[in-house]
């Protein structure tokens, strides 16, 4: 008799140790599952920052070509420029010497130059800074 009372509970002890296995599985199994579809999220997460990150610094880059060509535009067709210029001396009015005084204003060379290398800096700061401001609104979301 006690040994069927012995293997009873052997045999008891045993079946609840095998309950507890499996209960300990099942809540192993529920974590794993939700650290999976967590790490999922974050991924999906980080790939559209990613993709809104990238598809800023593109518009920024397309802005900054288009102003670089609207420069060279410009250049192309520099009488839609203005910019103050001086007209040389006329002679006096006395001094006619048969030739018209049809001078053009034109600023000197170095003018020039530096009005143009100017217009294309403030166009490249101008980009890089819309380019920030997009980056800076993109890591603040």
């Amino acid at each position: 008799m006690f040994k069927w009372i012995a293997l009873a509970f052997v045999a008891g002890a045993m079946s609840a140790y095998q309950a507890q296995e499996w209960r300990y599985g099942a809540e192993l199994a529920d974590i794993a599952r939700e650290s999976a579809d967590a790490l999922v999220r974050a991924h999906e997460q980080a790939q559209q920052r990613q993709q809104s990150l990238q598809a800023a610094l593109d518009k920024a880059e397309a802005d900054k070509d288009a102003t670089l060509a609207d420069i060279e535009r410009m250049r192309a067709n520099p009488e839609r420029v203005y910019i103050r210029a001086t007209c040389p001396a006329v002679p006096a009015a006395g001094d006619s010497s048969g030739e018209t005084d049809a001078a053009a204003a034109r600023p000197d060379d170095a003018a020039v130059r530096n009005y143009w290398l100017l217009r294309e800096r403030i166009a490249e700061v101008t980009a890089q800074v819309i380019g920030l401001q997009a980056v800076v609104k993109e890591c603040t979301k």
